[in-house]
């Protein structure tokens, strides 16, 4: 993520799993954070608990997502981050890219 994020073109948005073999994804969030990266970090988790949520947030989380993850609401996210506009959907901008 580092060599990414200090490149020309860093990450707009991140996503992880809460639960994770190395670094679980608030630790991870937390470490992305400390490197003034302002992506837009997704958590996705099966841990849907009130606490469990609060934490991912603060720990840099800027959105949670219960799994199994909904394309819809992920696409929601990114659109409303700035990641895509209302006008161009995640499919469209992954055509346009093509070609």
């Amino acid at each position: 993520f580092k060599q990414q994020h200090t490149a020309a073109a860093p990450f707009e948005s991140v996503l992880m799993d809460y639960e994770m073999p190395v670094m679980n994804g608030p630790q991870a969030a937390k470490h992305i954070r400390a490197m003034d990266a302002s992506c837009c970090i997704v958590g996705i988790t099966g841990n849907v608990l009130p606490d469990d949520v609060d934490y991912f947030h603060s720990c840099g989380a800027n959105v949670v997502l219960p799994k199994p993850l909904n394309m819809q609401d992920l696409e929601r996210v990114w659109i409303e981050h700035g990641i895509f506009s209302k006008q161009q959907q995640p499919s469209q901008r992954r055509d346009a890219s093509r070609g």
